[in-house]
């Protein structure tokens, strides 16, 4: 608009011959006056041009890092579901244009390659404020924030790709930002979509084309986690793709004909076989649908909701007709979700909520974290309240142990513990629990809308031990909690193909077990990763190299089985770990360096350690060690008193190398020793 302005004033219209020589002399002065006002305001808006290219301008980093992409607002405010504009690259020439105060570099990877993703959109967001930015070709992104304040990466998605989309149970990736603020190597771990192909046909065993095949329900994934396309269609030839999403509902329709309601779940082989009539009707979904508020009437967004069947309630006694007290029987409910699909959803920013489809019978509809607000409904229900008790917070630091300085990136896992003082196992855990990574400069931290009750809290960071605190959040108050973390050690390798010994380039090294069996189970497991880090991947001599705590290390490669490591690794040593090729038509499983032996503690005698199991035909095996025996050192370093990871550290190691044992024959029996050659088992 300012250029468009100035080309205006720069061309004023012509003004006729004869006109221009008949003006008078106060004509001419108040002409030149204006002309004079006219080259003043040209000069203004010339000036604020500048001024406004120069800030701009300013507002990009130059180094040898990736661009830096424009970031444009999306019409819709749902930062899960908010469309991404191209980021555009800003050029900039002048090599003295300082880097901005504020930033942050990152990427977005492939949970299984751990690869960048090209073109990948992540979502920012600010105080209702949504802006959308794209991955470079490497997977790369920058962002500079407009102003200091908290934000939230809302959001990053990819068609190839289950979405990051925080809900409830996985809240973002928080970043508070002031003036000298940066934050590099934020990592986004995105799993791949597993795919499943298949068929519609019609009575007459005819393919169907261009028939669509809907997804009725999200299944085990969050509906807000789920991809966003729901109806696919067949091409000519009737054939379709659909992402495998366990446990979801799908219906093909050509027309008037229908085919039956079919469940992607455990027991679902593909490829599918959709047959579609005129005498099968559409489904006539149930769902239940309301609103959650807090004790003041006001909507609650982001809120877990599950549905669970009337006869999950509480009995007065066993045998007994059950009780509607609002109760749920939560060992009952624990054992039935890790086989039946998730009734649940996510309120949205009315508080609002839509769970189903569902069976027309009753359910027991509540807070996925507060069993007790159990509310009986029969499906099919609008209008349904529930209500949020009084909400308490928790907030605290975490700092450094050695020096006290701030750890300025966090993740965290919530757990809420249940009625009973237990934490709850499995998918009933997924509703007690709530994870997020924070980013504060300041290593502060702050959780609100927490139901009151007792919580575990578990922080980790790159490059630290982890740590575990358990704290009482009231209605009404702030627990405080601080949380002190040792430094971790240094941790170097080498990762190589154990037939041919060639270094491989780009495997990943994880905290989490890196599933690739492409199946059902896989797309189970991949709905879990979104915000755990990407330790390391391998450069082209097959090397890396981080700083680990305690936790398993998992190092994988695509066509490869992967390795895990529960042993400490040495600081200052290099690791050298071999990964086996698959073999056609197997399935991929994990491999570590051992002896073929299994232990624990020896019944009534707590510090010591007793053999459980010995794997035929291993080094423990051949060289005579029995179950029951008793593991009194390794390598000459007694066992007694030692804990699981430590025992774990020092009997297993890489192939080849050896470990001496000494062992007795029972509590009381004989001493011996061995000294065993570490192979290859799978765990």
């Amino acid at each position: 608009m300012i250029l468009a302005h100035i080309a205006r004033c720069r061309d004023p219209p012509a003004v006729p011959m004869g006109l221009h020589a008949s003006m008078t002399p106060a004509k001419k002065d108040a002409s030149s006056k204006h002309r004079r006002r006219r080259a003043a305001a040209i000069t203004i808006l010339m000036f604020v041009l500048t001024l406004a290219l120069t800030l701009a301008s300013t507002r990009s980093p130059v180094d040898a890092s990736p661009p830096l992409f424009e970031t444009t607002a999306p019409r819709t405010p749902h930062p899960s579901r908010a469309p991404s504009t191209p980021g555009v690259p800003l050029q900039i020439d002048d090599a003295s244009v300082s880097r901005p105060s504020m930033w942050l570099r990152g990427r977005v990877v492939s949970a299984r390659t751990g690869l960048g993703i090209p073109a990948a959109s992540i979502v920012i967001l600010r105080q209702g404020r949504v802006e959308s930015l794209q991955s470079n070709p490497d997977g790369d992104f920058e962002f500079v924030p407009w102003m200091p304040g908290d934000y939230v990466i809302a959001g990053a998605s990819h068609p190839d790709f289950q979405p990051f989309a925080p809900a409830h149970g996985n809240d973002g990736l928080h970043l508070r930002f002031e003036p000298g603020t940066s934050f590099a190597n934020i990592t986004l771990v995105l799993a791949p979509l597993i795919f499943c192909d298949g068929i519609v046909k019609d009575e007459q065993e005819r393919p169907v084309p261009h028939a669509k095949v809907r997804f009725l329900s999200t299944g085990r994934w969050d509906p807000v986690s789920a991809p966003s396309q729901r109806t696919f269609e067949a091409d000519e030839t009737g054939h379709f793709r659909i992402p495998l999403i366990p446990d979801a509902l799908i219906q093909a329709e050509s027309g008037h004909a229908h085919s039956r309601v079919e469940c992607l779940c455990l027991i679902t082989e593909c490829p599918l076989r959709l047959e579609v009539s005129d005498e099968t009707p559409a489904a006539n979904l149930l769902y239940i649908e309301g609103k959650v508020l807090d004790t003041r009437g006001d909507p609650v967004p982001d809120i877990r909701v599950s549905a669970t069947s009337a006869g999950l309630r509480r009995a007065r006694k066993e045998g007994e007709a059950p009780i509607n007290d609002g109760g749920i029987d939560e060992d009952l409910l624990s054992m039935l979700l890790e086989i039946e699909t998730r009734d649940e959803a996510i309120t949205d920013e009315g508080g609002y909520f839509a769970i189903g489809p569902l069976q027309h019978e009753p359910y027991d509809v509540f807070i996925s974290t507060v069993p007790e607000t159990a509310v009986s409904a029969m499906a099919g229900t609008q209008e349904l309240r529930l209500t949020l008790p009084e909400p308490g917070q928790a907030r605290g630091h975490v700092f450094a142990e050695e020096d006290d300085s701030p750890v300025t990136s966090v993740s965290f896992v919530v757990e809420k513990y249940r009625s009973n003082g237990e934490l709850a196992g499995g998918l009933l855990g997924d509703r007690f629990r709530q994870s997020s990574v924070r980013h504060d400069a300041s290593g502060s931290f702050e959780f609100r809308q927490l139901v009151p009750g007792e919580y575990r809290f578990h922080v980790a960071a790159l490059g630290f031990s982890s740590a575990t605190q358990t704290v009482a959040v009231r209605a009404g108050e702030t627990a405080q909690l601080t949380f002190a973390l040792k430094r971790a050690r240094a941790v170097r390798g080498i990762v190589t193909d154990a037939k041919t010994g060639r270094p491989l380039s780009g495997a990943i090294v994880t905290a989490w077990r890196s599933t690739l069996q492409g199946d059902w189970s896989e797309a189970v497991a991949m709905g879990s990763i979104h915000t755990r880090p990407l330790l390391a991947r391998t450069t082209a001599d097959g090397a890396f190299e981080l700083a680990a705590g305690d936790e398993p290390l998992w190092i994988s490669h695509e066509g490869y089985n992967s390795w895990v490591l529960r042993e400490r690794a040495q600081e200052g040593r290099v690791l050298y770990v071999m990964l086996s090729l698959l073999e056609n038509g197997q399935p991929p499983f994990e491999e570590f360096g051992g002896v073929g032996m299994a232990y624990d503690h020896a019944p009534g005698l707590n510090p010591t350690w007793q053999i459980q199991q010995v794997v035929p035909g291993s080094p423990a095996e051949r060289s005579g060690i029995n179950e029951k025996d008793m593991l009194l050192a390794i390598d000459n370093v007694s066992a007694i008193g030692m804990d699981m990871l430590e025992v774990i550290s020092r009997v297993r190691g890489e192939p080849g190398t050896q470990v001496r044992l000494r062992l007795s024959t029972g509590s009381a029996g004989r001493e011996y020793e061995v000294v065993l050659t570490r192979t290859r088992f799978s765990e």
